[in-house]
């Protein structure tokens, strides 16, 4: 991100709107590799996904706060004051993203969901 100011200013708005989000970095080129492929052929940053909709590329502030507003999050953080957002963490490899993907199923177990939060917009989950 330290090379990406449209990468810090998306950053800076999701946390002062308090939108809890996983911020993945791109390193090497089989990372850039990787993300186009995941992404649909993107190849710019910074990419919001929101729920199972998928932005415009780059930073648009009127574009994210849209969705971001559609989606039900407020307009300024409602965080706790000691709320801690998660680290970048690099694009996985593909073999580490498939493993992850789909964890091998133990006999006779059955996936426990918790139950949907009333108040998120249809379809929408953490």
């Amino acid at each position: 991100m330290a090379h990406c100011p449209a990468c810090r200013e998306g950053v800076a708005l999701l946390r002062r709107r308090g939108v809890p989000y996983r911020e993945t970095t791109i390193d090497d080129a089989g990372a850039a590799r990787r993300f186009e492929q995941i992404s649909h052929g993107v190849r710019r940053l910074p990419l919001l996904v929101v729920g199972t909709r998928q932005l415009e590329p780059g930073f648009n502030a009127a574009g994210w706060n849209s969705a971001l507003d559609t989606a039900g999050y407020p307009p300024t953080s409602q965080l706790p004051q000691d709320w801690h957002f998660a680290a970048p963490q690099p694009l996985p490899s593909a073999s580490s993203a498939a493993s992850a993907a789909a964890p091998p199923a133990r006999a006779g177990s059955v996936p426990v969901l918790p139950p949907p939060n009333p108040h998120a917009p249809p379809g929408f989950q953490f």
